[in-house]
C-alpha cells in the first residue's frame, strides 16, 4: 500500500512509470486532437463568412 508520500517499495515505484508515461502520451494525443479541431473550426468560419 502506499504511504504518504507514494509506493513503500521500488517494485511498486516501478510500476507507477508505465503509468505515468501513458497517462502523458494520452495527454499529448488529446491536445493534438483539440488543436486539430480547433484549426478545422477556424477554416471553417472563415470560409461560412466569406459565402455569406
Amino acid at each position: 500500500m502506499p504511504g504518504p508520500r507514494g509506493p513503500d517499495t521500488i517494485t511498486s515505484a516501478a510500476a507507477v512509470v508505465p503509468t505515468s508515461a501513458g497517462a502523458d502520451s494520452l495527454a499529448e494525443q488529446r491536445n493534438a486532437a483539440l488543436r486539430a479541431m480547433r484549426e478545422t473550426q477556424r477554416s471553417t468560419q472563415a470560409r461560412d463568412a466569406q459565402a455569406e
